[in-house]
């Protein structure tokens, strides 16, 4: 038995990004596909890990690069706390040390 697409819930996002105009791009083509929905963006770190733990997303699409607290410290703590939340690093780093570094500490992906 197959579910009708209508009775799937969306995937719950936060999006976590210094760039208000990258956010804006992410929610509007995650909600345009009707298979996710943002219920919550944050522009530092500190903020990430604080709306994380009050929304309770299903995944997390985080940048590595924040204002007050990393993406890979928000990473870690967001993980520590919510280990069913999934956090996916989105950025433009291909370093290879950027990226063990955020699988390590518990990130489930890294998208360039």
């Amino acid at each position: 038995m197959t579910a009708d697409r209508a009775e799937i819930e969306p995937i719950r996002v936060m999006v976590v990004d210094d760039h208000p105009v990258w956010r804006d791009g992410i929610r509007a083509d995650l909600e345009a596909s009707g298979i996710a929905t943002v219920v919550v963006e944050a522009s530092d770190g500190g903020e990430a890990i604080e709306l994380a733990h009050e929304h309770m997303p299903d995944v997390v699409l985080m940048d590595l690069r924040l204002p007050t607290v990393s993406g890979v410290d928000a990473t870690r703590r967001i993980v520590d706390g919510t280990p069913h939340i999934k956090i996916l690093i989105v950025s433009a780093s291909g370093e290879e040390a950027d990226v063990l570094e955020a699988v390590k500490v518990g990130a489930a992906g890294y998208i360039l």
